[in-house]
Parts: structure tokens; sequence; C-alpha cells
């Protein structure tokens, strides 16, 4: 981003980052950077797990601890997914429990930028059973429940991997109706009803917020 500025010359207060997912906790980072900062002006986040998931915390904890029948199906699944800790070390830094070391925790705790618009839309999966995300939605549900972590606004919406609390940060557009891939519209995703929703949803971003007569033909 250093690159594109330089070489575009680009003018203060004239970059809108968005980020899905974890993603969205990098461009929190990328805003709070002593260079880019005076660049910035806004940063919308989607599906961005702000306050963690206990998603993460089972993984974590189970993964490695966990000594039940279900749990040995799930480590099985967990590692044909390729979504055990060992290959995707930012698990630790999406604890919500923040049991871990204090130092694992910096995406989640990087303060706001004054100047910077923040901005995020949540999303949540309304129909679990015809979802990829279905084993994980039901994992994520049964934490939520024992944790006494019903939102009175929310419930115990989730997008199947992230809890909608988690996703407020800044203003708060809405809440999409989409599972967590369906938000980032990849491959075979991007035909889906979930991704329609998404789009429409950044097309308002794009037209309310940012003052975009025109938003990108991607959105259309």
């Amino acid at each position: 981003l250093k690159k594109h500025i330089k070489k575009n010359n680009l003018s203060e207060k004239s970059v809108t980052i968005i980020g899905h997912s974890m993603g969205g906790n990098i461009a929190r980072l990328v805003a709070y950077d002593m260079f880019l900062s005076k660049y910035i002006k806004n940063v919308l986040t989607i599906s961005t797990p702000h306050k963690g998931t206990l998603l993460a915390d089972y993984i974590v904890d189970e993964y490695e601890n966990g000594d039940s029948l279900r749990t040995e199906f799930y480590r099985l699944i967990i590692k044909v997914l390729e979504f055990s800790p060992d290959v995707k070390p930012y698990f630790f830094e999406l604890h919500h429990k923040r049991t871990l070391g204090e130092e694992f925790y910096h995406a989640q705790d990087v303060p706001k930028v004054e100047g910077i618009n923040y901005f995020s839309i949540s999303n949540y999966l309304k129909n679990p059973n015809l979802s990829l995300f279905n084993l994980t939605w039901n994992v994520l549900n049964e934490q939520l429940i024992l944790e006494g972590q019903e939102d009175p606004e929310f419930g115990l919406k989730t997008d199947g991997v992230i809890p909608v609390t988690s996703m407020i940060f800044g203003k708060h557009l809405e809440t999409v109706q989409a599972d967590h891939g369906e938000g980032l519209c990849i491959g075979s995703l991007y035909f889906t009803s979930g991704c329609r929703n998404m789009k429409k949803a950044l097309y308002r971003f794009f037209v309310n917020e940012l003052k975009i007569a025109a938003p990108p033909q991607a959105l259309e």
C-alpha cells in the first residue's frame, strides 16, 4: 500500500480499505500505521472477529486437549479441512476468552485512529443445514449456549464461524443474510444468494457512506 500511495502520489485521506474476516483486523492494523494513517479515510470490515470467536477457543483447546468420541470426530474433520491451529496459527489471535498470552490479541486491541471513519457489516447463516459451514455453525452455536452468550439483540446469530456481536466495530451498517464464505463471494459462492446480499450491502456502502454515484462494476 505504501508503494501504491507513493507511485500514484495519492493525497491524504483518499484511501478506503475493505477487509473480510481476518482481513478486517489487518485493515485496522494498517490504519494504525504511522505513515499510512494520514492517507486512510475509511475502514470497512466485513465478517470480522473484532472480539474473537468461541469457535477458535474450541479448536485451540479441544483440538489439543479434548478426549471425547465427538472430539475425535471433529479433530479428524478439522485436519481434513486444514483448519487446525498448526496450519492456521491465527486461530490463537481469535481466542475469545483471552486465556492465552496478551501478545496474541494485538489485532483485537488496536485502537481506532482519530480522523478515520470505521464501518462494519455483519452477516449470519439462516439455514445451517444447507451451508458448507454446518459443522462449524453447530460447534459455535453449542459453545455460545454453554457460555451463556446469547445476545439481547442478535441472539445466537453467527455466520458459521463468527458471532454477529463480534463483527460490530465503528458504525454498524447492517446485518446481511450470508454465511462466512458467501460474504467473500469467491469461486462458486459468487453465484449464491448470500453473495448477492453482500454485494447489495457493499453497493449501499459506496452510495450512502462514500457518496459514490457509480460504484464498482463488480457490485452490479
